[in-house]
């Protein structure tokens, strides 16, 4: 539970490792026990990463939210349900990011289709995350605050801007929903769905593990910098 709370307030690097492992908390085994280790390994090893923010005064007064919602297709060996990440933060100027939220969490049904899991990461992503925070910042700054969401699925983002998808014309209800729902959101003049190359996605960090190199790339993409060096 101490390692949660690190990780959801100041430790993005340590979410999916985390996530994970509390996945098993029910049915704990020797495997599992290693990996604490090695996550408490990588804490031990890496005492100077700090996560950090920045924000410029000359654009204070145009700021702008951006959503990184991404999703893994049951990239977890241990069952068949998809990962959904996400990583949001607000942007003053080109170069001035500072985080809001970022987090984890396995899908709660099977995805039987790439654009059926990102579909889901991305409206949860957006209800439960991005459109409050916007909400909140309209009210604080007395302006209205442009969201941009940033999907790398070409499929997800053609079914959203059509409000319905041939490929997933199985599905019945809560997937279904949606997509109208994300259709509907981002025909608002302020919410504004982008294509992002996966390779510099910074919600991919959140769903998956990754190789060494493309994990310091990652921590650098999300401003995680270790002071130590």
């Amino acid at each position: 539970m101490r390692l949660i709370f690190a990780a959801r307030m100041a430790c993005p690097d340590l979410a999916l490792a985390i996530q994970r492992l509390a996945c098993n908390i029910t049915k704990w085994s020797a495997d599992c026990d290693r990996r604490l280790v090695r996550i408490y390994g990588y804490i031990a090893a890496n005492p100077d990463y700090m996560l950090t923010g920045f924000v410029n005064t000359k654009f204070i007064g145009h700021p702008r939210i951006v959503a990184w919602p991404d999703a893994d297709l049951a990239g977890d060996p241990n069952t068949s349900r998809s990962t959904s990440g996400h990583y949001i933060e607000l942007c003053t100027g080109d170069q001035h990011h500072f985080p809001l939220s970022w987090g984890c969490r396995r899908q709660t049904s099977t995805s039987c289709h790439t654009c059926e899991a990102e579909t889901v990461s991305l409206a949860t992503c957006l209800r439960q995350q991005a459109l409050p925070a916007q909400q909140l910042l309209d009210r604080l700054l007395g302006q209205s605050i442009d969201l941009f969401t940033k999907e790398d699925n070409s499929a997800t983002i053609s079914a959203i801007q059509r409000g319905y998808s041939p490929a997933l014309r199985y599905l019945k209800r809560t997937q279904r929903i949606d997509i109208g729902f994300l259709h509907e959101t981002t025909s608002n003049p302020h919410v504004f769905l982008e294509k992002a190359d996966t390779a510099e996605h910074k919600g991919d960090f959140f769903t998956k593990p990754l190789n060494i190199t493309a994990f310091r790339d990652a921590l650098y993409r999300i401003n995680v910098i270790n002071y130590g060096r």
